[in-house]
């Protein structure tokens, strides 16, 4: 980060602010096991979430809606419940 100080000088000087380095406690949790179950529970979203799509599809195909108007509602029913799956994994994530 650069800091213009604007002092009594007519040059303006820029000098490096130091930057604040966690500990190793506060960094992110990054270690093998935090990432291993970060992705396995991205995994099972996207199951999930391919699930409920498929379920709506064939739901909506049943009911009598040509393949493309399936295919939309599939889409849709996908991308909501991605939406709400990651949002409910980064609120667990963020109040652990």
């Amino acid at each position: 980060m650069f800091v213009l100080n604007l002092g009594e000088h007519r040059n303006h000087e820029i000098r490096r602010r130091p930057h604040h380095r966690l500990s190793r406690e506060e960094d992110m949790n990054t270690s093998s096991t935090h990432l291993t179950l970060l992705v396995l529970l991205l995994a099972i979203i996207a199951l999930f979430c391919t699930l409920v799509a498929a379920a709506a599809g064939l739901l909506a195909r049943i009911d009598g809606a040509t393949y493309p108007s399936a295919l939309l509602r599939a889409a849709v029913a996908f991308a909501g419940s991605a939406t709400l799956s990651l949002a409910l994994l980064t609120f667990i994530l963020a109040t652990l």
